[in-house]
This record gives C-alpha cells, sequence and structure tokens, in this order.
C-alpha cells in the first residue's frame, strides 16, 4: 500500500494546486500531506508566494472555481 501513497510537503512561502485526472481540486496549504493515489492520477503545481502575488499560466480560470481562495 505505500506504493499507492503521495507525501508533499509544503514550505511556508509555497502554496501547491492539487490536480486529480488534470482537474482543479484545491490549494494545499504548508505543511506536510499524504493522498492516497493507487492510479497515479494525482498532479501539483507549486508556486512561490511573494508579496506581488502568485503567478500561474491559469490563474484566470482556477479564480473561478469555488475551490481556489481567492483572497
Amino acid at each position: 500500500m505505500l506504493g499507492f501513497t503521495k507525501k508533499m510537503v509544503v514550505a511556508d512561502d509555497e502554496r501547491v494546486l492539487l490536480f486529480k485526472h488534470r482537474q482543479f481540486q484545491r490549494v494545499l496549504q504548508p505543511g506536510c500531506h499524504r493522498f492516497f493515489d493507487g492510479f497515479n492520477r494525482l498532479s501539483f503545481d507549486v508556486l512561490k508566494v511573494h508579496r506581488a502575488g502568485v503567478v500561474h499560466e491559469q490563474l484566470d480560470l482556477l479564480l473561478k472555481k469555488p475551490a481556489f481562495p481567492a483572497r
């Protein structure tokens, strides 16, 4: 079963976008996160958080998702 888990460690100056089947699921906050992914369906985008804001190529699309916290 250990081969089916993924571990994501998010630093204080990062946020991670979690995708399943290339569809946005949620934003991971700093800390250690573990996921069961038996079929290798999960993917992650690591974003550096700066005072100037967050830059992502699909930010306009992500802001329309209810799961994306826009602050």
